[in-house]
């Protein structure tokens, strides 16, 4: 990366998060003037909070304590993860902000519980209004998200840039896979800490119907069950980013994933490196990392029959999955290769950067 203001990255470790930000510290190392934990902050914000009866309100105060303290290290220009911790951020004239987010509160809300915003919390669409306002960049995981920024808070395309997650294409790639035990047999992966939510159990209802008998089924799981069918293998201490994983992905013919409540798939792009499609539901901005019909399946919901109407054709034509994986390969490492990361994000930076002296 070109040298930019020294600049500060300041993210959490919440779910999908903490890979993109082991990935980030990685690959961007010795580039930021200081790195700050938002959990550092979180603690003592989590007491307070809760002593007061604003429980879920300590990631606000979070982000707001590691802002500040970055700015005392003299960084100027902070890339921030995500839009939850920094509706409260510090409102500076010499600061420029890049929050990267992959949903509004609202979007997570309707996602995830089914409503919007509760009251209480409204006044979060004023704080983020003013960072649109005063010209601060948004950096965006999916055009689902971009959109919802430039409906709820009038976001200005020119200050958001579309930067989806990705994936090492050098560390994550198509490998020999083990005979199978028949000709028309197929390996299912399925990948899910969180069993209910990621749609483990309707994979497992898939695993039992006769038709797909003979289907290899590999959960990876923490939370999968005990008592599972003899198609079925448990993998329930593989962590995110192992040789361990890469292998048991990369052996397998497809990711199967009807997920209930997701704002991106980082699953999606490993499976599309290792050269295998995805069967997964369209929900959140799924739909920027798989092509359907090209690379994968989009399932229309989170169902027994949606899941299993989308199988049957992977199940009468084999062939079907090494062509979509071969075309999955190839998207990613067209636009979801690392290089191609870090290129547009040296570009929000060098954008940003250029903004700080005539804040809007």
């Amino acid at each position: 990366m070109h040298a930019i203001p020294p600049w500060a990255l300041i993210t959490n470790d919440l779910a999908g998060w903490k890979t993109i930000r082991r990935r980030w510290e990685s690959d961007l190392k010795g580039e930021p003037g200081c790195v700050m934990h938002l959990e550092d902050y979180a603690l003592r914000w989590k007491r307070l909070t809760g002593r007061l009866g604003f429980r879920s309100s300590w990631h606000l105060a979070s982000g707001r304590t590691a802002s500040r303290t970055a700015y005392r290290k003299g960084c100027r220009l902070q890339l921030v993860s995500t839009l939850h911790y920094a509706a409260w951020l510090p409102r500076r004239k010499d600061v420029r902000y890049l929050i990267c987010g992959d949903s509004t509160p609202d979007q997570l809300c309707q996602l995830y519980d089914g409503h919007p915003l509760a009251q209480p919390f409204r006044w979060l669409h004023r704080r983020i209004r003013a960072l649109a306002a005063d010209g601060h960049h948004f950096i965006c995981f999916s055009n689902w998200y971009a959109k919802g920024l430039q409906e709820e808070y009038d976001v200005p395309a020119t200050n958001i840039t579309f930067l989806p997650p990705y994936v090492d294409t050098g560390l994550w790639q198509p490998q020999p896979r083990p005979p199978r035990r028949t000709p028309t047999s197929q390996r299912v992966v399925f990948l899910g800490a969180d069993w209910a939510r990621k749609g483990g159990d309707l994979v497992l209802a898939m695993a039992r119907l006769p038709e797909f008998q003979e289907w290899e089924w590999h959960l990876v799981s923490p939370a999968a069950p005990q008592d599972l069918p003899p198609n079925c293998v448990a993998h329930r201490a593989l962590r995110s980013e192992t040789p361990e994983l890469m292998k048991v992905m990369a052996e397998s013919d497809l990711l199967v994933l009807p997920t209930r409540a997701d704002c991106s798939s980082l699953a999606s792009l490993e499976a599309s490196a290792v050269g295998i499609p995805s069967i997964i539901t369209n929900t959140g901005g799924i739909a920027d990392l798989v092509k359907c019909g090209e690379t994968g399946t989009l399932l229309k919901d989170s169902s027994a029959t949606t899941l299993r109407a989308a199988l049957e054709p992977y199940r009468l034509d084999p062939g079907l999955a090494v062509r979509q994986g071969q075309a999955a390969r190839a998207m990613v490492e067209t636009h979801f290769s690392r290089q191609c990361h870090l290129n547009t994000l040296q570009g929000a930076l060098n954008r940003a950067a250029a903004t700080m002296a005539c804040p809007a």
